[in-house]
């Protein structure tokens, strides 16, 4: 069964951001991932039916900041 929702993986380091993709792919999730808050606002305003994995730290803007727009 496909989901209806996929994983925006939010996360500047693309060696971890590759390790979650993986590990969810094989889980059977669609994912996505983009390295900056600002390509995550970009994502988000454009497709409503996602999660989002966030990292805190990233390098326009932190999690919390993200996470409250």
């Amino acid at each position: 069964m496909e989901s209806l929702y996929s994983i925006l993986i939010v996360e500047d380091d693309k060696g971890i951001s590759g390790l979650y993709q993986k590990i969810l792919q094989r889980a059977g999730y669609i994912t996505e991932s983009v390295f900056m808050g600002s390509d995550a606002i970009s994502k988000a305003l454009k497709d409503e039916h996602f999660l989002m994995l966030l990292d805190y730290d990233l390098p326009d803007m932190n999690g919390f900041k993200l996470s409250r727009l």
